[in-house]
């Protein structure tokens, strides 16, 4: 039996840091490949910015999975991507460190990452960066634009890669 499929989009709203009304916040959307289910969720984590956020949408993504399954993570951050293609066999084997100027020393987000490296364990992970492209001005998720609206936007870009069957059109995959 196949498991299923999905596609996990992952984002971060960078929030108003010069006037403190909207904080940082992650957000992911998860979609079956044939369309029919797709879930979003966002939050704030109070005093959590950047790396450590874009890192907490794919966790809390792939979580929300309530079984085995194939999963087209679709990310902005290199961070993350990078993490996910070169970094966490190593980490794992190291002991959640790495070396730095000769010594050895914790990586970043340990404690996100080993959860990602949990959920590794049930779900075949496939990681593709995207991005939008320069003329395009919403570069990030934002409080205006929609999960949905972003997907759609996504969608309607000129290249095509083929997922497991479906067709997903993206400015770029890698």
């Amino acid at each position: 039996v196949q498991p299923p499929h999905f596609l996990l989009f992952s984002g971060v709203c960078r929030g108003d840091a010069q006037r403190s009304t909207k904080p940082a916040s992650w957000r992911f959307v998860l979609e079956s490949v044939g369309g029919q289910d797709s879930i979003e969720a966002v939050d704030s984590e109070p005093g959590v910015q950047g790396e450590r956020l874009e890192l907490l949408a794919v966790v809390r993504g792939l979580e929300a999975l309530d079984q085995p399954s194939a999963v087209t993570l679709i990310t902005p951050s290199r961070y993350v991507n990078s993490g996910l293609r070169f970094g966490i066999q190593q980490w794992r084997q190291n002991n959640w460190r790495w070396e730095r100027f000769g010594q050895r020393v914790p990586i970043k987000n340990a404690d996100l990452w080993q959860r990602v490296d949990g959920a590794l364990r049930y779900h075949d992970v496939d990681c593709k960066y995207w991005r939008l492209d320069a003329v395009d001005e919403r570069t990030e998720f934002s409080e205006e634009c929609s999960a949905q609206e972003k997907i759609a936007h996504i969608r309607t870009r000129v290249l095509f890669h083929r997922l497991g069957g479906s067709l997903l059109r993206a400015t770029w995959l890698w």
